[in-house]
């Protein structure tokens, strides 16, 4: 398990009233610690190195990850997260979901501006089904802490802070929060961010009360067509907010073939998407496989729900599963949590795999909440009442 230390959530913004909800940015301080990989890689610095390092990545039948890992190394860092927490105008609830994007995006992901909000995971977990959230940008991503994109933005340290943050809200709410802490808390993880809060429940049963693993199946070798797809350039090519190491999509193009069904989206969100898109760090490419596998003790209910398209977990077709004892691709996963009381897989028609994104994002998002309170998890049954 991911050594932590006790953190202080520090307050950036007062609380601001959106329709239904009060949502607060906070700023995160955590100290934390990991067994990352140490790669004897480059870190490619010019388009040309970063196409290379693509061809290198995604070749067929080798492992390149651990062609270039010669040995493993403890990272120890205090680092600041930037999360935005969100509960009801009418009180906190007691059951928390905590927010965890994928590559390509930031925590905007779960509460997307686009359309005037309408696109808001955060608005019906919280506004329709009266849960409080807690979205954060990944360790290395946007408004958190960056750090060197090989060494230390890795699965291994990025899971250490998705356990730093558990374990705080195990303990209290974020200030202006009432007292106590949270009964339960759910993981909610797209893409990267489900592999991450698999991994957290894996190593740490407790850790967790629920998981809805989101654009997500227990398979990695349709990676490749995530990579190539992305016709990857470094994102200082971009801009100086990141140093080199870190990866982005190339065009507005590649952000479609990576995250959108055919037929499934507004056009106009292609170009927000785009404009408005976060890198992925090396180091967190090299390491998003070895850090998705493993049969897991998790106790809990599991929703995993990835649309038939998915391009990096399915290949495009979630139903070109070669093994007749399996519906699906992700359906898959149930080997994997022989004690999860509940494994539903729902597999989005017509879905690519940024379900966020497409007409279906409703459904989509009922479909995530319904299952939690089918599994005894709603947020109604244990709301505090914010008067006491």
């Amino acid at each position: 398990m991911m050594g932590f230390q006790t953190l202080l959530f520090s307050a950036v913004l007062a609380w601001t009233p959106v329709s239904a909800r009060k949502c607060q940015n906070i700023t995160i301080p955590i100290q934390i610690s990991a067994r990352n990989g140490a790669f004897d890689v480059a870190v490619p610095q010019s388009g040309l190195e970063v196409t290379d390092f693509a061809l290198d990545f995604a070749r067929q039948g080798f492992n390149y990850s651990q062609s270039v890992l010669h040995d493993y190394t403890t990272v120890t860092g205090s680092y600041q997260i930037s999360a935005t927490h969100c509960s009801p105008d009418n009180g906190p609830s007691s059951v928390l979901q905590i927010l965890t994007h994928g590559i390509g995006f930031d925590k905007s992901y779960w509460d997307l501006p686009f359309k005037n909000w309408n696109y808001s995971y955060v608005a019906t977990a919280v506004d329709q089904y009266g849960y409080s959230t807690l979205a954060w940008d990944r360790l290395g991503i946007a408004n958190s802490s960056h750090g060197d994109p090989l060494a230390e933005i890795q699965a291994p340290l990025t899971q250490a802070a998705l356990a730093a943050l558990t374990e705080h809200a195990r303990k209290r709410h974020p200030p202006s929060g009432p007292d106590g802490s949270f009964s339960k808390i759910i993981h909610v993880g797209h893409s990267f961010g489900a592999v991450l809060s698999y991994a957290l429940a894996r190593d740490d049963p407790s850790a967790s009360d629920g998981l809805i693993l989101q654009g997500w199946a227990m398979e990695k070798q349709f990676f490749p067509y995530f990579v190539f797809g992305g016709n990857l350039i470094p994102i200082t090519d971009l801009t100086t907010a990141y140093e080199p190491g870190y990866l982005a999509a190339g065009n507005q193009a590649a952000l479609h073939t990576n995250f959108l069904g055919p037929g499934q989206y507004d056009p106009d969100i292609v170009a927000y998407a785009y404009a408005n898109g976060q890198p992925a760090a090396i180091g967190a490419l090299l390491t998003i496989g070895s850090a998705m596998y493993g049969v897991s003790a998790f106790p809990g209910p599991v929703m995993v729900i990835t649309g038939e398209r998915d391009l990096p977990f399915c290949g495009g077709n979630c139903y070109a599963t070669g093994d007749s004892n399996h519906p699906n691709i992700p359906d898959m996963a149930r080997q994997f949590l022989p004690n999860a009381r509940d494994v539903n897989v729902t597999i989005v028609p017509g879905g690519g795999h940024g379900l966020n994104m497409e007409y279906g994002h409703e459904t989509v998002y009922r479909a995530m909440n319904d299952f939690l309170g089918s599994s005894g998890l709603g947020a109604h049954s244990s709301r505090r009442n914010a008067a006491k």
